[in-house]
């Protein structure tokens, strides 16, 4: 299974999760259809799916590369 480490590993206080179980979700199907998509097209995709979500590219770097195995 995947850690959850970006989301729902927020100590900070005053700072909310970013990413929920669902864009989880929607990030793992994302790259499992598409195993070589770039960083960009990922965050484009969750920008399409969650009009609302604000987050960087960073984000979804890091998930990718600490947050699930390879």
């Amino acid at each position: 299974m995947y850690p959850d480490s970006i989301f729902e590993n927020c100590k900070q206080v005053s700072r909310r999760c970013i990413l929920t179980k669902e864009h989880k979700a929607a990030v793992l199907e994302f790259i499992d259809a598409n195993l070589s998509a770039a960083v960009v097209k990922v965050t484009k995709h969750l920008l399409k799916r969650f009009s609302d979500l604000k987050f960087s590219r960073s984000t979804v770097y890091n998930f990718i590369w600490n947050g699930t195995p390879i």
